[in-house]
């Protein structure tokens, strides 16, 4: 039988994963599991221990190959580790649009799906912070495991951890694509339906610069090169209704096709004046008039 690689990190396995699964095997394949930042310490987003998460897997799928992913900080070494553990032929499945592109890169055949149920593993994360009705976005197995390792106070605990409260950091990208801009319109809250900078949030460790060539792409699945960094860092005070975020903006280049993925509904082309005019999420508008100031004083790294 003909083998499909799954990759997720499963923090935990909920109902989507096994959408994905299910398509795969309803196509013929058998599913090897590739379980990613298997070398992480616990953290907000990786809350799960690996041989917790593996628990979970093998108690809906107990007869699953599961392969470890470490994170190394290099998406080409990430690659090349994980090429001689898998069959030549393997297919990909996968939503995530950078993991996408990194395998068709390689000449892998990779299998565009999406959650069938609107959740995510974050989401989930978040239901069990706020004691909200989790336990109906996992299978009962996984709920019980949780349970069982004292999982939602871990999660409770590593949020609330630092003694010293500490931002949330995110990367946005003013890109030109021509000669217009590009823009998303958010698929989610907050400002669902709005336009905004194509960006997102910086994970554990990772350099900025890496972070915003990552978002640009699982976004708007275009390839950002750097032209330079606006000199002021945002960080206001209500800036974001999620909380405390500061944000880096980086500006530059787009090239590639563009299609809409991850929090994107779609993207929009638009003129610098057309911007100007438009209701930005979040601060953005105030970010891109700054842009447009500075541009025109040169007064930018």
């Amino acid at each position: 039988m003909k083998k499909a690689l799954f990759i997720t990190r499963a923090q935990p396995l909920h109902y989507g994963h096994l959408d994905m699964i299910s398509d795969a095997q309803r196509d013929g394949y058998e599913i090897v599991i590739g379980l990613g930042s298997s070398n992480q310490k616990p953290s907000p987003s990786n809350p799960f221990t690996l041989d917790e998460r593996i628990r979970m897997i093998k108690s809906c799928l107990p007869k699953t190959e599961i392969i470890p992913l470490p994170d190394l900080g290099n998406y080409p070494k990430w690659i090349e580790s994980i090429e001689h553990l898998i069959p030549d032929d393997v297919v990909v499945y996968t939503n995530s649009a950078l993991t996408k592109k990194l395998f068709r890169d390689k000449g892998y055949r990779v299998v565009s799906t999406a959650y069938r149920r609107d959740t995510s593993a974050t989401h989930v994360r978040e239901c069990i912070y706020a004691n909200d009705r989790w336990e109906e976005l996992v299978p009962e197995q996984v709920a019980k495991i949780i349970k069982e390792i004292g999982g939602e106070k871990r999660i409770k605990q590593l949020i609330d951890a630092p003694i010293y409260q500490k931002p949330s950091l995110t990367v946005d990208a003013i890109m030109k694509y021509g000669d217009k801009m590009i823009f998303i319109e958010r698929g989610k809250d907050p400002y669902k339906g709005k336009l905004a900078f194509a960006g997102g949030y910086v994970d554990p460790y990772e350099n900025p610069e890496k972070a915003i060539m990552r978002e640009v792409n699982e976004e708007t699945g275009l390839n950002l090169e750097i032209k330079g960094m606006m000199r002021k860092v945002y960080c206001e005070s209500g800036r974001d209704p999620r909380g405390w975020v500061t944000s880096l903006i980086y500006f530059g280049e787009a090239t590639g096709e563009f299609k809409a993925g991850d929090d994107a509904a779609k993207v929009v082309l638009l003129s610098l004046e057309e911007a100007l005019q438009k209701d930005l999420a979040f601060d953005h508008l105030k970010i891109l008039a700054d842009y447009n100031k500075l541009q025109g004083e040169k007064n930018v790294r």
